[in-house]
């Protein structure tokens, strides 16, 4: 910066350079983060407890109009996550839907109400 604190343009280009190629290596850092919870199964049932809490397989219809939209909020959360990890990798989600949905089978199954 010159010494009246006001950038350059050149500074300036130079420095939202430097912060795009941060933002970009932080997604990659992610992504990766991301790829290592999915590809272990203890891993995909974390994830998808965490994504249970959100409801977004849930309806967010109610009567009261503060209570829709606070569901709302919690279920676009919910469909963030689950874009995300179905960009990274769409079969490792499948199988954690799957594996959860297995889990449930086997409770259900467990306490009688499968039959």
């Amino acid at each position: 910066m010159t010494d009246n604190n006001f950038e350059t343009y050149e500074e300036r280009v130079e420095r939202e350079e430097k912060e795009k190629k941060a933002a970009e290596e932080a997604e990659k850092r992610l992504d990766t983060a991301l790829l290592s919870v999915l590809g272990t199964k203890s891993g995909r049932e974390a994830l998808a407890w965490m994504l249970s809490l959100t409801a977004q397989d849930v309806s967010v219809t109610a009567f009261d109009a503060l209570r829709m939209a606070w569901q709302s909020g919690r279920r676009d959360v919910g469909l963030d996550i689950l874009t995300r990890l179905r960009a990274l990798s769409p079969e490792l989600v499948r199988l954690m839907e799957q594996e959860r949905d297995d889990r449930r089978n086997t409770r259900l199954d467990v306490d009688g109400a499968g039959k």
